[in-house]
């Protein structure tokens, strides 16, 4: 009984907390569509320019403390070692704290003497932004690893969101001359401080019992750590801030906005790739821990299966309607629409190759996982401009379909040698290990197994 009320509770708890995360990726949608729609397009331009930046440098400004935190602490804590559990929050908010304020302080520097039209106080409170959502990682992974983490998610994923678009709508609704930019960002900084220092209260009243301890340090193999966790976060999230940093300096502010809007739209394709990969995550485990492949591999069928069908009408409404989703954001930018459709396909060519990136994770293949996304990457961006001077901003989603492309045929390409299975949607039709006659079998078993 008490096994079953567990897993219960884990079922719901796991229920809610990707209930929070999908209402946050729209509400995320929204904020942008409603920025968007208060600014003109020039000025959404340098908005998607400058928030672009403070994110890739908040990765970096983050130093991989989250996981870290949820690494470490339950290490400590199975060891009954308190004094290194308190040795793990003060090396995490320290450092935190102290890199956070130097990328916020390289950032603020780097947009202040570039030409992009925009007030002083306006890069201050994006640096700010910076270093609070940095410190905000090391907070969300200490409520994790007190039990708390749909709070934390609620909080800094959901709740900030929509406290900002109401604070926003307020402001320029009641000040209609305040300058707009200057609005979201002191809206977002702001509502973010508050949300933080909630956290450190909560976080210190979860941590109370370990006042009375001396705290021990690991600096050097925390350090480690962090540095290898910094590149994951960087190389993992950091495909629409860097592009659009990129076309930044290469186009109009316009422009830039057009492409910012473009690709969050796209973006949305992920939600079904993130519900598909919290579902099959276990049995992909179990099998990858058992070393059988054929069971992997009709649990990769199923996954792709489950995945292909709403991702394929998602793409396709998508398709069709890119003139009116991009509408949502400004009336110039429909003229964007094949830049969507194209930016659609990468991430169509990125979810039916199926649950690549897990895979990589759960076989300890993660540094390569590094290697071909980092490079995949970088050789897009180096290819980015020679593109957009033939296609113009065209050229930019043509080199993010590259992107997705070398980095998802690479992973293909290990997965089979390495594991010995096919993640891709081909695998519906057959493979090595699963015979075409045997895969209508096995994906009936394992869907009424999940059902």
């Amino acid at each position: 009984m008490i096994k079953k009320n567990l897993l219960n509770n884990t079922i719901v708890s796991s229920g809610l907390a990707f209930l929070v995360k999908v209402t946050a990726a729209f509400s995320s949608y929204l904020l942008f569509a409603i920025v968007a729609r208060y600014m003109t397009a020039n000025d959404f331009g340098v908005f998607s320019y400058f928030f672009s930046a403070a994110m890739l440098a908040a990765l970096v400004g983050g130093f991989g403390q989250q996981m870290l935190i949820v690494k470490e602490i339950p290490a400590a804590q199975v060891h009954k070692d308190k004094s290194l559990e308190k040795g793990v929050y003060y090396f995490s908010f320290v450092t935190t704290a102290l890199i956070a304020l130097l990328v916020s302080i390289v950032l603020f520097l780097t947009l202040y003497y570039q030409d992009k039209s925009a007030a002083s106080e306006v890069v201050i409170y994006c640096a700010v932004l910076c270093f609070l959502y940095s410190f905000s990682q090391s907070t969300i992974g200490a409520l994790r690893v007190q039990n708390r983490t749909l709070l934390a998610i609620a909080t800094r994923d959901l709740i900030w969101r929509v406290l900002v678009i109401c604070l926003f709508i307020a402001i320029v609704s009641w000040y209609v001359e305040y300058n707009r930019l200057l609005a979201v960002f002191l809206v977002m900084a702001s509502i973010l401080s508050v949300i933080v220092v909630f956290h450190i209260l909560l976080i210190s009243k979860g941590a109370s019992d370990l006042r009375q301890f001396k705290p021990k340090f690991k600096v050097k193999p925390w350090l480690s750590t962090s540095a290898g966790l910094t590149l994951v976060a960087v190389i993992s999230g950091a495909d629409l801030y860097l592009y659009t940093i990129v076309i930044g300096r290469i186009f109009e502010n316009e422009v830039v906005g057009a492409f910012f809007a473009a690709l969050k739209t796209a973006e949305l394709i992920n939600l079904f790739l993130m519900t598909i990969s919290l579902v099959v995550a276990p049995k992909l485990s179990k099998a990858v821990a058992e070393k059988n492949i054929k069971n992997l591999q009709l649990e990769c069928n199923a996954a792709i299966f489950l995945l292909s069908i709403p991702t394929l009408v998602a793409c396709l409404i998508m398709l069709v309607f890119a003139p009116y989703f991009m509408l949502i954001f400004d009336s110039s930018y429909v003229e964007y629409d094949v830049l969507m459709r194209l930016l659609v396909v990468g991430m169509l060519i990125n979810a039916l190759t199926g649950s690549t990136v897990l895979l990589f994770q759960l076989s300890g293949m993660h540094w390569l996982q590094i290697a071909f996304q980092g490079g995949s990457l970088i050789i897009s961006l180096m290819l980015l401009p020679i593109f957009a001077h033939y296609m113009g901003i065209n050229g930019a989603a043509i080199s993010f379909i590259i992107s997705k492309v070398m980095w998802n045929l690479l992973a293909v390409i290990f997965i089979r040698k390495r594991i010995g299975v096919d993640p891709t949607i081909i695998s519906l039709f057959g493979t090595k290990q699963v015979k075409r006659s045997d895969v209508l079998n096995g994906l009936k078993v394992k869907l009424l197994n999940r059902n």
